[in-house]
């Protein structure tokens, strides 16, 4: 899996490409710490470029939105048209989540 990241103030775009597979969490998990130990509490997660998810990707999502609310912060998705947005409507967690349809959105919503 590829992260990337662009810090804004409190928020900070993440951008997760490839494959999110437990191999993948501890990276991530150290990527998304760093940005709230630096006090991003709104996380927009561009999920667009992400082919396959497993379920400790999943779970680590869940994990995400926890650690922005625990900081007054949200977690804004972006996964419109993947294949993530279809597992998450299989799994019924897109109730979970404030998903977008574009980063933009995801971005205008935060402000």
């Amino acid at each position: 899996m590829k992260i990337s990241h662009e810090d804004h103030g409190d928020t900070s775009l993440v951008a997760i490409a490839g494959d999110f597979l437990s191999d993948d969490v501890e990276s991530y998990r150290r990527c998304l710490s760093e940005r709230f130990d630096n006090g991003v509490r709104n996380i927009v997660l561009d999920m667009a470029g992400l082919a396959t998810i497993d379920s400790a990707g999943m779970e680590t999502l869940l994990w995400t939105s926890e650690e922005s609310v625990q900081r007054s912060g949200r977690l804004k998705l972006v996964a419109t048209g993947s294949t993530v947005s279809e597992v998450l409507r299989i799994t019924r967690l897109a109730r979970r989540f404030d998903i977008a349809n574009t980063v933009e959105e995801a971005a205008r919503a935060l402000r």
